[in-house]
């Protein structure tokens, strides 16, 4: 494999325009294999990951074609499925695709690109179950319902037109739902596990903690036995699950955005381990894939660029918040 040509990151001194080189020539060289404005059919987790980069990193205005790519293959009904083509409806690809638009209006101005989220926001409050939580087929009950309440979080933040503040006071009623069923089902170590996917209790504990937080700082005992977990679980390497990239990216990002919230002296060292070993651990293309030695993959890569992004801002005592909202 060819390495792509920028220089590895210091966390301790990373700038925006460092992690936009990384993408530039990881992720722009390769942009058949994501783009929407092509045409092709595309794996939403995978455009929804990239775009959401561009947001983060300022680029928006250079990718214009994508989100309005993502635009028209949404339904009819607010939804997205798992891929642009596909006839089903997804929740967690539908909240992860309203998010990227909300966050490009803010940007550009495209009351088009409102109405599609409000019309997201309304299929996705129709799916919550009465215990609180949110279904997704593909994803489980547990992303589903962190990538629901995300959404509703950044619904509060907007003036969505008529019945607005309809949808802003259904929005709270389910966030409030959906954090109780959270305070009720979590597991005694602080962990919200999903017996319903393969996936290890800190993906999605880290997952929800943020929209915890969030959820007016939710309660104390409950915020806490998360971060103790979260801390307690990472490897003297800094990693998190034995070298998982995308765990230790998502436990990372929680607990940036926790800090910002709950100044628990012991995360920006927990921080700064996390980001450096993502830093040193790259794939042979200078990518990164699911551990170290792995081939590179795209969202992995994403992963890796939004938790710079954010630790980059953390640097610069930037409100973690405005990231999640």
């Amino acid at each position: 494999m060819t390495r792509i040509a920028v220089q590895k990151v210091n966390p301790e001194t990373m700038t925006v325009d460092a992690i936009q080189d990384l993408f530039r020539n990881g992720l722009v060289p390769r942009r058949e294999e994501w783009s929407l404005a092509s045409g092709k059919s595309r794996k939403l987790d995978l455009v929804n990951h990239v775009l959401r980069v561009i947001l983060q990193l300022g680029l928006v205005r250079d990718y214009v074609d994508e989100f309005d790519a993502l635009l028209a293959c949404q339904k009819s009904d607010g939804s997205w499925g798992e891929a642009s083509d596909d006839d089903r409806h997804g929740v967690r690809n539908t909240c992860f695709g309203a998010r990227n638009l909300i966050r490009a209006h803010r940007e550009l101005g495209r009351p088009d690109y409102l109405e599609a989220a409000k019309r997201s926001i309304l299929h996705v409050l129709g799916q919550q179950d009465p215990e609180g939580f949110f279904k997704d087929k593909v994803w489980g009950p547990r992303d589903a319902t962190s990538s629901s309440m995300g959404l509703l979080h950044y619904a509060l933040k907007e003036d969505l037109g008529e019945g607005s503040a309809k949808i802003h006071a259904n929005a709270r009623l389910a966030l409030a739902l959906g954090a109780a069923h959270l305070i009720r089902s979590q597991d005694e170590d602080g962990s919200w596990h999903d017996t319903s996917t393969y996936e290890a209790p800190v993906g999605p504990t880290s997952h929800l903690l943020p929209k915890m937080v969030l959820f007016a700082q939710g309660p104390a005992a409950t915020l806490q036995r998360t971060i103790d977990y979260l801390v307690g679980c990472q490897g003297e390497d800094g990693s998190w699950d034995n070298q998982h990239v995308d765990h230790t990216c998502d436990a990372a990002r929680a607990l940036l955005l926790t800090y910002s919230v709950i100044p628990d002296p012991r995360l920006p060292e927990v921080l700064r381990k996390a980001i450096g070993w993502l830093a040193e651990n790259t794939a042979d293309d200078g990518l990164w894939g699911v551990r170290p030695g792995k081939p590179s993959n795209l969202i992995m890569t994403t992963d890796v660029l939004d938790a710079f992004s954010k630790y980059e801002a953390h640097r610069r005592a930037q409100d973690l918040r405005t990231f999640w909202q």
